[in-house]
């Protein structure tokens, strides 16, 4: 999994000039904020978590071996990757920048290129440490979650045996007979919601089959239609010669069902959502997926957008941005979530506020002929 939008960059640095040629290079790509003083710098950076900061070192005031100091021993920005961008290029400046905490060390005169990859790279390392964090801490919760589920399923199947024998007892008092029967419900209620955790924390048993994804999209389109309404314009770009994918078609319907209807309530007013599948081949060091042949299932949206720290919880089981508190239960995206961990995929999910947000699940390519959809 990887949450991200367009990185942001925030460059520290006494001269103008200097800051100009950086935001030159790198500009068009990133978002670029600039601080020329080391106080600034660090205000800036506790307060817009950039994604990456480029450091001179020479600066009045707070220089910037000491701003690194104090954003590496700051709980809220340690985990920023500094770069020292300085005319400072004898070994013992390196080894000084280094030491203190910086990422990486490039000296002025700058060659655009060099920026660049240093950067990507940095960026890139971090999505990875930031994707794995993430993956540890869902597989830690879906444990422990499996655990809860297991144990009030054995609850629950006591509590609806004795419900369903003492049904009969009190059929002729119609008030214990009520009562019962509204146990009866809640307890059903209560047993949904533990098949949704089991859903997350892969205990449920799998019914796989190898599917043709677009043929299941199209066969939804009707459906999904309706669910939008008449505000929302639903497209489909489906690739041709589209590979095979295996995979509980139930649960697949469910996800593209979940991720259209959480697409369209980002558009109260209305907007654009877009079902994309595509064939790509990874070829990545990334620790949350292995290199080889996916389907790729992108829906995108023209809504609201999401926040970074709706981004880092997305996958939670009971996290819920919906309002008022209790309109629902916060297990739709966990069970997606544990759908794609069961096929041996990922979902990357790209979102910037007010910019709209694309989610994307990479499904492994199967092996084997496809069966026709029932």
């Amino acid at each position: 999994m990887e949450g991200m939008g367009r990185a942001t960059l925030l460059i520290v640095d006494d001269a103008l000039e200097s800051i100009a040629i950086l935001n030159q290079i790198l500009g068009a790509e990133y978002r670029v904020l600039f601080a020329e003083d080391g106080l600034s710098g660090l205000e800036l950076a506790r307060r817009k978590q950039p994604d990456l900061i480029l450091l001179d070192i020479s600066m009045p005031g707070m220089d910037g071996l000491e701003l690194c100091h104090r954003l590496k021993g700051d709980p809220t920005t340690h985990s920023i990757p500094v770069i020292f961008v300085t005319a400072k290029d004898q070994e013992q400046d390196q080894e000084r920048g280094l030491r203190c905490g910086a990422a990486d060390y490039i000296t002025k005169p700058v060659s655009p290129t060099l920026v660049k990859a240093r950067v990507a790279t940095q960026l890139r390392l971090r999505r990875s440490e930031e994707a794995q964090r993430r993956a540890q801490k869902l597989a830690a919760v879906g444990q422990l979650t499996g655990g809860i589920a297991h144990e009030f399923n054995n609850i629950l199947g006591i509590m609806l045996g004795n419900l369903e024998f003492l049904e009969p007892l009190v059929a002729h008092e119609q008030s214990a007979l009520r009562r019962v029967r509204s146990t009866t419900r809640a307890a059903l209620r209560m047993s949904r919601l533990v098949e949704q955790l089991r859903d997350f924390s892969r205990l449920r048993p799998i019914h796989s089959q190898v599917i043709d994804l677009n043929a299941v999209i199209t066969e939804m389109y009707d459906l999904l239609l309706g669910s939008v309404g008449d505000e929302v314009e639903l497209v489909l770009q489906l690739a041709p010669a589209l590979w095979p994918m295996k995979a509980d078609r139930g649960e697949l319907e469910e996800s593209l069902w979940q991720l259209v209807n959480n697409a369209c309530e980002a558009m109260p007013k209305g907007g654009r959502i877009q079902i994309e599948t595509a064939n790509r081949v990874v070829e990545t060091f990334d620790p949350t997926i292995k290199s080889g042949e996916y389907l790729r299932l992108a829906i995108s949206d023209s809504g609201c957008g999401m926040e970074r720290e709706v981004l880092e919880r997305l996958f939670e089981p009971f996290f819920s941005t919906k309002k008022p508190f209790g309109s629902g239960c916060g297990l739709g995206m966990s069970r997606i979530y544990g759908f794609v961990q069961r096929c041996g995929g990922t979902i990357r999910v790209y979102s910037e506020p007010k910019m709209g947000s694309c989610l994307q699940l990479y499904l492994p390519r199967a092996d084997g002929s496809l069966e026709s959809p029932q």
